[in-house]
């Protein structure tokens, strides 16, 4: 998929070929997740299907922004996108785009040696974690989210995207 942006030749061949699968994984996530963005009308975006519940924006930018701090623990040269001003569709759009891009850079730009990191710091109490972790734990937690907001999409009569898994993600 995406080798032409992994250009340093690792030792570890399987933890090479890993990583570019989980950077096809990644890439997959952000277009399906766009494409739950896009099935929800603008006008919707400030629905909530009961009053304990975060809106559909705020669901979005919740899942945004906790892909972002995940790794943003590996102080890469990557700048951590900005929270949006609004939530608005257009903004979060531009923000959802942006943090999934951010943490494809900072895969794409491993290093063998971040790849193996066991020092890893959650942006919240926990214990260390590595890089394979925080990936798990960010697409994981992006699955999760991203139900919750087909949810909402069928509460309000609206049939979500196909979803689809292609072989090694792409």
């Amino acid at each position: 998929m995406r080798q032409d942006r992994i250009s340093e030749a690792w030792s570890n061949t399987f933890a090479q070929q890993f990583r570019s699968d989980l950077i096809t994984h990644w890439h997959n996530e952000r277009e399906y997740t766009l494409e739950v963005l896009e099935a929800m009308p603008a006008e919707y975006f400030s629905y909530k299907p009961a009053v304990a519940q975060s809106t559909f924006a705020e669901q979005l930018r919740h899942t945004a922004r906790a892909n972002a701090l995940y790794f943003s623990g590996f102080a890469k040269d990557a700048q951590v996108p900005i929270d949006p001003t609004s939530l608005d569709k257009d903004s979060l759009r531009e923000y959802v785009s942006a943090t999934f891009a951010y943490v494809e850079s900072i895969l794409s730009n491993l290093s063998e040696s971040d790849f193996f990191r066991r020092d890893l710091d959650m942006p919240f109490p926990a214990e260390l974690h590595t890089a394979q972790d925080i990936f798990l734990r960010a697409y994981r937690h992006t699955a999760d989210h991203r139900g919750q907001l087909i949810c909402y999409l069928r509460l309000k009569g609206i049939a979500p995207p196909q979803w689809r898994f292609p072989p090694n993600g792409g």
